[in-house]
């Protein structure tokens, strides 16, 4: 049977674990050949599976030289590199039947020109779904948790902060920036004259201030600290 190789990798961190493209490719070859089918041809992917199979790249590549018959089926290294939605999975399988191509899987090791194999790929894309369902509610659940205990649960630290094995700590530079501010406000200053006023003092950026900038961040330092109050008294622009 003649295949085409589906190779997808879209982070850093899949490169790490073994799922580079060279990496899939010698794998889906030595898994084809052991079975008697040929590659004919290998076609790369670097987009998410949130986008479904046939508006990638790569995939409408595939699904072109499926559907004109160039190729028997398509080989991947294992079934979350064609997709990772049960709805989009069932819609390839059903599309594979009606127009007799196969899909051919290195680490699941099934084949859906049988019917067990065409079984066994649904099963396991449910078992796959439920899988990350649970792991969606989990996450929230102890990101919940991290923020009644008021510990960092971002890539960032916001501002007037700094982050200390998890913990938020205040930053004793970046707090003095908005004590100022706050000032000025009180004053009636614009949130465009303290933003002229700062220049590049405190921006984490190193560029100077932009106005909307200043503004969300003393605002969401404001809404953590309770104090919303402190600036709704001073609404000058």
């Amino acid at each position: 049977m003649k295949l085409v190789a589906y190779c997808r990798v879209s982070t850093e961190e899949q490169e790490k674990q073994g799922l580079s493209l060279p990496a899939q490719e010698d794998r889906i070859r030595t898994f084809a050949t052991a079975l008697g089918h040929e590659i004919t041809e290998v076609i790369p992917e670097t987009s998410s599976a949130k986008v479904p199979f046939g508006k990638r790249l790569g995939g409408a590549r595939a699904l072109q030289r499926l559907n004109l018959g160039r190729a028997d089926g398509v080989a991947i290294i294992r079934l979350d590199r064609l997709t990772r939605s049960l709805k989009d999975l069932l819609e390839i399988v059903e599309d594979s039947k009606l127009k007799g191509w196969s899909i051919v899987s290195a680490t699941e090791t099934l084949d859906t020109s049988t019917p067990p194999g065409r079984l066994v790929v649904q099963v396991l894309g449910m078992v796959a779904e439920f899988e990350r369902e649970t792991t969606v509610q989990r996450t929230k659940e102890a990101l919940g948790e991290l923020r009644r205990q008021g510990r960092r649960y971002s890539g960032r630290a916001p501002y007037g902060y700094a982050d200390a094995f998890w913990v938020l700590v205040p930053e004793v530079y970046e707090q003095a920036i908005i004590t100022g501010v706050l000032k000025g406000r009180a004053k009636g200053f614009s949130w465009e004259k303290m933003a002229q006023i700062l220049g590049k003092d405190g921006s984490r950026t190193g560029r100077p201030w932009h106005p909307d900038v200043l503004r969300r961040c003393i605002t969401r330092h404001e809404r953590r600290s309770g104090r919303v109050a402190v600036l709704s008294a001073n609404p000058a622009a």
